[in-house]
């Protein structure tokens, strides 16, 4: 089973990657990620490609394992992942509650890298349905407020996504 792999799908960057991946290539499904299932199941109904939802909060990083169970299952071949999934914590960093500012650099980083890593596996044979070689996404936003506030208020997300790009390697 060819299939794609998108977090981050029930809004915004990680959408727009669902709706541009179901229209450029084919997939037998293309497995959607986010917390909220309602925003995943309603791509079904707007996609031409088969949509499997997949509820999962990536800042809590016992998901990451469900994720790795489900791979194991299914044994598909991944043929691309977008990680689009990601938040931010902005204002002054000294008013933030840690919590929030632990699950956004869990969700930002660490589930970035496990996302990676858990799915390398069954990408390095994959080629996406137009023969090309698997693809990687990773997708960083960066706050259009960097320009001209300053670090301590930027928040924490622009700092940590201003050291990322936008990249996208081949794998195998």
């Amino acid at each position: 089973m060819k299939i794609a792999v998108i977090t981050g799908a029930s809004a915004g960057i990680g959408r727009e990657f669902v709706y541009a991946v179901d229209k450029y290539d084919t997939f037998d499904e293309i497995w959607v990620i986010a917390r909220r299932r309602e925003r995943l199941e309603e791509l079904a109904a707007k996609c031409r490609n088969p949509i499997r939802p997949i509820a999962l909060d990536l800042s809590d990083l016992g998901s990451i394992d469900e994720y790795k169970a489900l791979l194991e299952k299914e044994q598909p071949q991944i043929g691309i992942l977008v990680n689009a999934a990601g938040c931010g914590v902005f204002g002054p960093f000294e008013e933030k509650e840690l919590d929030k500012l632990l699950a956004s650099a869990r969700l930002n980083s660490l589930a970035l890298t496990a996302m990676c890593h858990v799915s390398l596996p069954y990408m390095t044979s994959a080629r996406t349905p137009r023969g090309s070689p698997c693809r990687i996404r990773q997708c960083t936003a960066r706050a259009r407020a960097m320009s001209s506030a300053s670090p301590a208020r930027c928040g924490v997300s622009c700092a940590r996504k201003a050291s990322m790009s936008c990249a996208s390697a081949p794998a195998g």
